[in-house]
């Protein structure tokens, strides 16, 4: 490959690291206390990501990735426990969706790792569309309400 093309395959990481924090911060900023729960686990999750990039290769990789996918379902589960609205159930559902994903990649090998990883990117920017909704929301909501008092 052409090293004046490297940047362009890093152009994506850098675009989904920039999106999650801002996302993140509006939620932090605008958000409700749920909001502001997911966006925490979101940005754990992605310093989890950035750890176990540095520091795992292969099956190690793979057994985090496996172990932090299901301590965040069962993270966003309780939090849709505690709190039932449509968009922690939705976030809850893609991150089953993620699990089953790793879970698969882990019983059955043949399945390619970049087909796997461009489906569980296309459900990390589902939940991340999820939060930047749910944080418009809950702001448009505190807005409604400072104008109906």
């Amino acid at each position: 490959m052409l090293e004046w093309t490297a940047a362009i395959d890093e152009l994506q990481e850098v675009v989904g690291i920039a999106a999650v924090i801002l996302v993140c911060l509006a939620a932090f900023a605008f958000g409700s206390v749920r909001t502001r729960l997911v966006a925490g686990s979101m940005l754990l999750n992605g310093v989890a990501i950035a750890t176990f990039e540095v520091y795992l290769t292969g099956v190690g990789m793979l057994a985090a990735t496996a172990v932090k996918a299901f301590m965040l379902l069962f993270a966003y589960a309780w939090m849709c426990w505690r709190w039932p609205h449509i968009w922690l159930i939705v976030l809850t559902s893609l991150q089953c969706m993620d699990v089953l994903l790793v879970m698969a990649r882990v019983a059955d090998t043949s399945i390619l790792l970049s087909v796997n990883a461009l489906a569980r990117n296309f459900i990390g920017w589902l939940v991340l569309l999820t939060l930047a909704v749910a944080t418009v929301q809950a702001k448009r909501l505190q807005l409604m309400e400072r104008a109906q008092s």
